[in-house]
C-alpha cells in the first residue's frame, strides 16, 4: 500500500488541469474568445438597463423632480440623439486609440455617469446626465460588436455571439423590471439607479483591463499605417536634407 502512494500522488498531479500559461495558444485564445463573448453580453445588458431605466422609473422620477410630460419627452430626445452620436464617434476613437481602450474608457465613464445620475436633484442636471449616458451607451453598443466581430474565430461563432448579445439586450427589460419589483419599493429610485446597471459593468471592465487583448485587426492596421509613414518619411527626409544642404 505504501509503495502505491507515491504513484497515486504523481497520477493526481498529472490529472491537474493546466494553468493558462501552460495552455496551447489555440486553447488560450479559445478561452479569451469565450470571455470576450461574456463581456459583450454583459455590456449589452448594462446598456439595455440604461435604456429601459427611465421607463421603469417614470412615476418615481416625475414625482421627485416634478417632471412634466414635455420634460420627459425632452429627456428621451436628448438620450437617443446622443446615442446616435456615440455610435459614430466611438468608431472614430476606436481607430485612433484601439478597440480595447475605447471600451475601457466608455465603460468606466458609463459606470461613473450612472452613479452621478442618482445624485441629480433637478431637471437640467438629469438632462445633462442622460445626454452623457446616451453618448456612452451608443459607444458601448457599437464598439462591443466591433470587438467581438474581430476576435471571433469564424463567421458562425461571430453570428452566434451577436445573436446572444442582442438577445441579452432585449432581456434587459425583464432584468430591470425584476430588480425594480425587489429593490424600488424599499430603497427608492436613486439607490435602484446605482444598483441596477453599475455592477454589470464591473466584470467587463476588469476583464478588458487585465485579461483581454487588443484585436489583431487593429494591430495590423496600425502596422500598415506605420509602414506607410516610414515609406513617406524616407523621400521626405531626403528632400529636406538636400534643401538644408543647398
Amino acid at each position: 500500500m505504501e509503495s502505491g502512494e507515491p504513484g497515486s500522488e504523481s497520477n493526481a498531479e498529472q490529472q491537474l488541469p493546466p494553468t493558462e500559461s501552460e495552455l496551447s495558444p489555440e486553447a488560450a485564445n479559445g478561452l479569451k474568445v469565450k470571455v470576450a463573448l461574456l463581456c459583450v453580453c454583459l455590456i449589452n445588458l448594462g446598456d439595455a438597463v440604461e435604456v429601459y431605466l427611465p421607463s421603469v422609473l417614470t412615476q418615481e422620477i416625475s414625482c421627485d423632480l416634478q417632471l412634466t410630460e414635455a420634460k420627459q419627452g425632452i429627456l428621451s430626445v436628448v438620450f437617443y440623439s446622443l446615442y446616435a452620436v456615440g455610435s459614430f464617434t466611438s468608431g472614430w476613437l476606436a481607430n485612433r486609440i484601439g478597440r480595447k481602450k475605447t471600451i475601457i474608457i466608455s465603460i468606466s465613464l458609463a459606470f461613473l455617469v450612472s452613479v452621478l445620475t442618482a445624485l441629480c436633484h433637478e431637471f437640467y442636471l438629469l438632462m445633462v446626465s442622460r445626454a452623457f449616458t446616451g453618448l456612452l451607451v451608443g459607444s458601448n453598443c457599437a464598439i462591443a460588436y466591433v470587438y467581438w466581430a474581430e476576435v471571433s474565430p469564424s463567421k458562425e461563432i461571430k453570428n452566434l455571439g451577436i445573436f446572444l448579445a442582442l438577445l441579452n439586450f432585449y432581456g434587459g427589460a425583464g432584468y430591470t423590471s425584476l430588480l425594480a419589483y425587489w429593490i424600488l419599493p424599499a430603497l427608492g429610485w436613486r439607490i435602484f439607479f446605482v444598483l441596477c446597471s453599475s455592477p454589470i459593468f464591473i466584470g467587463p471592465l476588469i476583464c478588458f483591463i487585465f485579461y483581454l487583448d487588443e484585436t489583431d485587426v487593429y494591430l495590423s492596421l496600425q502596422q500598415e499605417q506605420a509602414n506607410i509613414m516610414e515609406r513617406l518619411a524616407g523621400p521626405l527626409g531626403l528632400h529636406m536634407h538636400r534643401s538644408h544642404r543647398d
